[in-house]
């Protein structure tokens, strides 16, 4: 292990890969998702299916997820804790359910990430992404966070 031959054991989900608007993460692809710093990467830390406030948030989480483009300028994506290792830098200031935000044109992955200590809904989110990232929010076939939606 030391000399590099083994590769370090990762406790990890499968990928699953994307549904809803947002993908999830696991302890194999964080580091994968978090280097793209080109982009804000917005992300719920969740643990087990039988908590209840985890459940509120992904609710909202979804929600918001449903309406914002997660190829271009925002990753959304969503770990559970308990099944899958994170890096220390991105769990230690705030225990699950929780969610952070890693704005783009960070030096490093794990860089000036911002946590959320607001009340959980779609509105609080979009106005965290929108002070806290660095590029502008934008709605799913609609154009501009404010602009009204075209039918």
């Amino acid at each position: 292990y030391l000399a590099g031959r083994i590769p370090p054991r990762i406790k990890s989900d499968e990928d699953p890969g994307e549904h809803d608007g947002i993908i999830d993460v696991t302890g194999v692809s964080v580091d994968r998702v978090f280097h793209q710093t080109d982009k804000d990467i917005l992300l719920l830390l969740t643990t087990s299916a039988r908590c209840r406030s985890c459940e509120r948030f992904e609710e909202v989480f979804y929600e918001f997820g449903e309406h914002y483009e997660n190829a271009g300028t925002l990753t959304v994506g969503i770990v559970n804790t308990a099944t899958n290792e994170l890096p220390r830098k991105l769990v230690m200031q705030a225990d699950p359910p929780s969610i952070v935000l890693a704005p783009a044109d960070r030096r490093r992955p794990y860089d000036n990430v911002q946590y959320f200590f607001d009340e959980i809904s779609v509105d609080n989110l979009q106005k965290f992404v929108k002070e806290k990232g660095k590029h502008e929010l934008v709605r799913k076939r609609s154009g501009v966070i404010g602009e009204e939606e075209e039918d």
